[in-house]
């Protein structure tokens, strides 16, 4: 091989190791830039969890709020309904002071 085939073959290989440099680069771009998509989703997805375990605490409150409420609605139409059948027509206090009978 002569000096200048081998001058040639270097160029050769220069030229391609440019353009592999250039497909890298392009390639490590787009990288880059999925990195940074997958990144932000995951903040978002963390913050997405978060929000969700707030608002199901949220719901789980209400919901024994209105079946607390419902519990003592209950208890006051069965109040209602005893006097109603003893024909009592007038108001009476339980002997838990917090329950009110009405006799109708």
């Amino acid at each position: 091989m002569t000096y200048k085939e081998l001058e040639d073959q270097m160029n050769k290989w220069w030229v391609e190791l440019e353009g592999q440099e250039q497909a890298f680069l392009e390639q490590a771009t787009k990288v880059n830039a999925w990195d940074k998509v997958l990144i932000e989703n995951g903040q978002k997805v963390t913050r997405y969890k978060t929000l969700i375990k707030i608002l199901s605490s949220l719901v789980f409150m209400n919901f024994l709020y209105i079946t607390v409420k419902h519990f003592f609605m209950s208890e006051g139409n069965a109040n209602i309904s005893v006097a109603i059948e003893s024909g009592s027509t007038k108001s009476s206090r339980s002997k838990n002071d917090s329950d009110l009978t009405i006799a109708i």
